[in-house]
């Protein structure tokens, strides 16, 4: 997990160092299921590029979150059942950010950190 994290960051601050753009208008969405979340009633989403965590209700076993970040962030969503193995990883960037087998995909730095976290774990095996 600690690895992860790293890379998270080193992925972001990536970003930043070539210069990305303001104002960057993300979505989040994705259903339970694909998202590997518990049985739950809503998400939290959390970054320090938010001004306070967004709270969404599951709807139908789905949910959608909006929102916008003057610079790739590192965030978490996590369940409101307060299970912390919930809790997911992912960036907020501009585009639309889903989830397959937990896992954030759909943007530049997702996709590119679910490929880094794939190769490593093909190598190691």
């Amino acid at each position: 997990m600690k690895r992860l994290h790293i890379l998270l960051i080193m992925a972001a601050a990536t970003c930043l160092a070539v210069g990305c753009q303001r104002g960057l208008k993300f979505t989040v969405t994705s259903d339970i299921e694909s998202a590997k979340f518990p049985p739950c009633t809503a998400v939290i989403l959390s970054s320090e590029q938010l001004a306070q965590p967004v709270e969404v209700e599951v709807k139908d076993g789905a949910f959608v979150i909006q929102g916008k970040v003057e610079k790739p962030a590192y965030a978490t969503l996590v369940p409101n059942n307060n299970d912390r193995n919930g809790t997911r990883a992912l960036i907020l960037e501009k585009g639309t950010i889903t989830f397959n087998e937990g896992k954030a995909t759909g943007t530049p730095l997702n996709d590119a950190i679910v490929e880094k976290i794939f190769l490593e774990n093909e190598f190691i095996r």
